[in-house]
């Protein structure tokens, strides 16, 4: 198995944004008329770009296995992680920017307050 550094090293951000999709299970493919559309609801994720990380062993294609797009429709291929796309993918996952900007805050400390009766 990959370690992270070396699971990730090479990969766009459209590759890394397409294993984030994956992994949250928003991707799958059909075809019509001999050709393939990638549907996800997360953002863009072109058809390169899985085919790019199909070839790199990072994803699968579950075939059949997600709902049809439309009624009386076929079904469509689920895209999974492989266990070096679930290593590249926990590699790069870190908390959400607000998260991470509300932990770097310190609280700032009470100001002294003197006891009652004392000069200062």
């Amino acid at each position: 198995m990959k370690t992270p550094q070396t699971a990730t090293a090479g990969l766009t951000a459209d590759e890394l944004a397409a294993l984030h999709a994956t992994a949250l299970g928003q991707v799958v493919v059909s075809q019509s008329q001999a050709r393939e559309y990638v549907h996800s609801r997360s953002g863009v994720v072109r058809i390169g770009t899985l085919r790019s990380l199909e070839a790199k062993g990072l994803i699968t294609r579950d075939p059949a296995s997600a709902p049809p797009a439309f009624d009386g429709g076929p079904p469509q291929d689920r895209i999974r992680l492989t266990s070096d796309g679930v290593t590249a993918t926990v590699s790069v996952l870190a908390l959400p920017p607000a998260a991470a900007a509300l932990t770097a805050l310190s609280v700032p400390h009470a100001p002294a307050v003197s006891a009652p009766g004392r000069a200062r």
